[in-house]
């Protein structure tokens, strides 16, 4: 999987570290996720894409994912990460 940036900080030594710490956790959280509900597409999860919004705070499925792969998982996706939201974008909370 990969996680494309958007509204960063100045690129300090320190918002590094923390991009870096953020995205650790979310590699985590995520591969878990997707492992407990899919196991059977693991082969295709390099594939998924996530858009980090630093400002906002939010983590969606990008449209650079495969259409037909994030289709499968958006619905459960943003019931997982972002239970209380309005509605399924943004997909899920950083913090």
């Amino acid at each position: 999987m990969k996680f494309i940036w958007t509204n960063t900080f100045e690129a300090t030594d320190e918002t590094k570290k923390l991009c870096l710490d953020m995205e650790y956790l979310l590699r985590k959280k995520i591969s878990r996720f997707l492992i407990s509900n899919w196991d059977e597409l693991m082969d295709d999860f390099d594939k998924l894409v996530f858009d980090i919004d630093m400002v906002t705070k939010e983590i969606t499925i990008s449209d650079d994912s495969p259409i037909g792969l994030k289709n499968i998982i958006l619905q459960d996706f943003y019931r997982e990460f972002n239970p209380n939201g309005p509605g399924p974008k943004p997909i899920g909370k950083l913090l």
